[in-house]
């Protein structure tokens, strides 16, 4: 399975305990575990100095935000391709809780997703599927970049912005302040406006 990160193709060093006992893992093991095998085996896992985490798109978040700290990787689950809350919960993990591991996509992900995974938090994707050739992990290397690239300006601020250019940013355009002006003793407000609505 090519794993995509920041453009290039790297190999994948993390073992899941997919249920088994991690007191039969060497503790220098880099173990990806799920929420429910964090929990159980928490005693355990405490002995080991790389741990991953696997949320599925029905895991909150925040039952996991004060181990963060402890936490590498986190992985999240694409079931379906218009299943989107792998996205929020990676929106969440890099604004809300400033969680500076990688954030890893996997499952069913499009390649035209890359762009908006990228802007929700995820800087690496598990690609699923026969893609084994070195023509083809070279081909979704080249495609992570294509992707992230592809549109110049956007409506909402995410990751990464702050290195796009000045003017590539936002700026709301303001209804301009009411002209009030004095007819025969009476008040007449002319309000101009220019729009309300965010503009590249």
């Amino acid at each position: 399975m090519p794993i995509v990160k920041d453009g290039r193709i790297i190999e994948n060093e993390w073992t899941a305990l997919d249920g088994g006992d991690p007191l039969e893992v060497a503790p220098s093991t880099p173990l990806l575990v799920t929420q429910d095998e964090f929990r159980t085996h928490a005693a355990a896992l405490s002995g080991f100095a790389r741990l991953g985490l696997k949320l599925e798109p029905g895991d909150a978040v925040e039952a996991i935000a004060a181990d963060l700290q402890r936490i590498e990787l986190i992985v999240l689950v694409l079931p379906k391709f218009n299943d989107g809350r792998a996205f929020s919960q990676a929106r969440l993990l890099r604004d809300r809780h400033a969680f500076k591991g990688e954030i890893r996509a996997t499952g069913h992900v499009l390649i035209d997703q890359f762009g908006f995974l990228q802007r929700s938090g995820v800087d690496a994707v598990a690609m699923d599927g026969p893609l084994s050739k070195a023509a083809d992990e070279a081909a979704i290397a080249k495609a992570w970049e294509r992707e992230v690239a592809r549109f110049q300006g956007h409506y909402q601020p995410a990751q990464g912005d702050l290195a796009q250019k000045a003017s590539m940013g936002l700026r709301r355009w303001a209804r301009s302040p009411a002209v009030v002006g004095l007819a025969a003793g009476a008040v007449t407000v002319h309000e101009v406006s220019c729009a309300g609505a965010w503009a590249y």
